[in-house]
Order: C-alpha cells, then sequence, then structure tokens
C-alpha cells in the first residue's frame, strides 16, 4: 500500500488505519480521507460528508490531492514527483483505470492537516 505525505501537511494518527481498514472493508484499491484545511487565519474541514465518490462526483466534489490517497501499490504505475501543486488528479485517473475502480470510498473523518499559505516554506521548518 502506498500514500503520500506533503513536507508541508500532517497526518493525524489515525489516518493510515483508518484508511487501511476501509480498503480492507470494501475492497477498493484506492480510497480517500476527510481533512482539515489550514490557512492562516482559519480552517476549513472538508470531504466529511460523503462515504463515496462516485461517477461524476469523482471530478465535481472529491478532493484528490496526494495526501489524501491510500492505495494499492502497482509495479507498473508510478507517481510523478515532477508534478506541479494540484496536478494530482492525471495520476488519480491513471489509478482508477488501472483497476477498473467506478467509485473512491472516503473516511468521512478529517484525517490530514492540509496547510496553505505558507508562502512556499514548510510549517515544520525552524523559524
Amino acid at each position: 500500500w502506498v500514500t503520500f505525505l506533503d513536507d508541508d501537511d500532517e497526518y493525524l494518527p489515525s489516518k493510515i488505519a483508518a484508511q487501511a481498514e476501509l480498503a480492507r472493508r470494501t475492497g477498493a484499491p484506492l480510497v480517500v480521507c476527510g481533512y482539515d484545511f489550514i490557512r492562516p487565519r482559519r480552517t476549513r474541514t472538508r470531504q466529511v460528508d460523503q462515504p463515496v465518490f462516485a461517477g461524476d462526483d469523482i471530478l465535481r466534489r472529491a478532493h484528490l490531492g496526494s495526501p489524501l490517497l491510500f492505495h494499492r501499490r502497482t509495479e507498473d504505475l508510478r507517481f510523478d514527483p515532477g508534478l506541479s501543486a494540484g496536478e494530482d488528479m492525471p495520476y488519480v485517473l491513471r489509478l482508477l483505470r488501472r483497476h477498473g475502480q467506478r467509485e473512491i470510498p472516503c473516511v468521512p473523518a478529517p484525517l490530514v492537516r492540509v496547510h496553505a499559505g505558507t508562502d512556499g516554506r514548510s510549517v515544520h521548518a525552524d523559524k
């Protein structure tokens, strides 16, 4: 199994266990989770109202950034670290196509803290 963590984001302690359990229970090769989107003066909790994304909702409603993904490892499909921020969707679409997956189960709880507005600095860097 594979999951990704950007240097300016944080996993909550239960993230991997919750997604592994959802993948085991559903048999899905790719699952996502909810998250807290943290800006300098506010936080928004997202993707906690829908336990599965299917059809057009995969493109319109699902947030599929790399820190939210948990998927079965495949030897013939690798994440391109040269992608720019926000270019995770082509990778996700290749994963879905590779596995013939038509819906994406979601742990409807915030399991990742996604930090925005850090001016390109890691939130973990020494100040």
